[in-house]
């Protein structure tokens, strides 16, 4: 018989940060004010809100405080998604640096889906921040292959054979 190699786009890919922004009823930028060591290994982090991505401008200077296992650093930034309301369910935080936060504000406006909506993400793939390069690598494996062959003008050929030939690089980006 004849081996047939699964789709590496088919893999389980994580919701998108558009997705995660349309279904939240708020998302915010918060930075880590203040650590606190809890009982059991918990760490407590103090984290203010600085930036509104979407919902109630008034959210900005709000305090919220989060345990974790994973240690916190002071200065860290992180994006909050928050669901619901009275009172907003947070998800937990996610690290980012502060390139994400330009990417997050380029995420309004963006069409639904087609070539012009892959080009925002296109100059993404590299990004040095893994939050942002891996979701514009899952904006990719969303979209259609028509629309990706659209950009083939736009696309860096050499760091395209890069990817594909360097075995550091996961089976699933490739």
């Amino acid at each position: 018989g004849t081996l047939a190699p699964a789709c590496p786009f088919c893999s389980a890919l994580s919701p998108t940060l558009s997705d995660d922004l349309q279904d939240s009823a708020a998302a915010v930028i918060a930075r880590c004010e203040s650590i606190s060591r809890q009982q059991d290994g918990f760490h407590v982090c103090r984290m203010r809100m600085t930036n509104i991505v979407k919902g109630d401008r008034a959210l900005v200077g709000s305090v919220l405080e989060f345990a974790s296992l994973k240690k916190f650093s002071r200065g860290d930034t992180f994006l909050l998604t928050g669901f619901g309301e009275n009172p907003v369910q947070w998800t937990s935080p996610k690290k980012i640096s502060a390139g994400a936060i330009a990417y997050l504000r380029g995420l309004r406006g963006l069409p639904e889906s087609g070539p012009r909506r892959l080009q925002y993400f296109l100059r993404y793939l590299k990004h040095d921040d893994q939050v942002v390069a891996t979701d514009a690598y899952n904006e990719f494996a969303e979209a259609s292959l028509t629309d990706i062959a659209e950009l083939k003008e736009q696309l860096d050929r050499e760091w395209v054979m890069e990817q594909l030939r360097d075995d550091s690089v996961p089976v699933h980006r490739r």
